[in-house]
């Protein structure tokens, strides 16, 4: 069920049934790829998507700031980077130190889920299918995090020359 990399992640989850402590460092680096890759959503979602809040919003005031050139928006969109590398840290630190405990845990979940002792063939090639790598979430969360970016620019700059517009007609 684990597929790739299935020795390195026996020999980690041996050690975490024994409490010794793991760290994936393919985690702290790529985390929300990795877990994408490994098909743990819930975790991706819990992880990664108030980091992409952070990214779109200050991406947003960097643009309108820029377009207006009001240092409010500029200093709020720089505040909200720094938080996005805090974030991001916090975020690579707890991926790289839990990742293989989560994972061991997802694959537990899926071999409770369905009683493997009584399966057909059909339902272990479901239950493999469920287990195994995908690349397609991470191609599409990539386009939508880069489609994301683009709007969220074109967002603040359209909103920002419509401020202009209106301050320099004197609305």
């Amino acid at each position: 069920m684990i597929g790739e990399s299935s020795e390195y992640y026996i020999a980690e989850f041996e050690r975490i049934a024994q409490g010794e402590p793991s760290f994936n460092w393919t985690a702290f680096f790529f985390g929300g790829i990795l877990m994408l890759y490994r098909r743990m959503y819930a975790y991706f979602v819990k992880c990664y998507l108030p980091l992409l809040l952070f990214l779109f919003t200050g991406c947003f005031m960097m643009m309108l700031g820029l377009a207006t050139l009001e240092p409010v928006y500029i200093m709020t969109g720089s505040a909200l980077c720094g938080l996005i590398v805090l974030y991001w840290f916090v975020v690579a630190m707890s991926a790289g130190s839990h990742f293989n405990r989560h994972y061991f845990k997802h694959l537990q979940w899926i071999i409770q889920t369905y009683d493997l002792a009584d399966t057909s063939p059909e339902e272990l090639h479901t239950i493999k299918k469920y287990g195994e790598t995908a690349v397609v979430p991470i191609v599409v969360v990539f386009l939508l995090t880069v489609l994301g970016l683009l709007g969220v620019q074109y967002l603040g700059i359209r909103m920002g020359a419509d401020i202009l517009r209106n301050l320099m007609s004197g609305t």
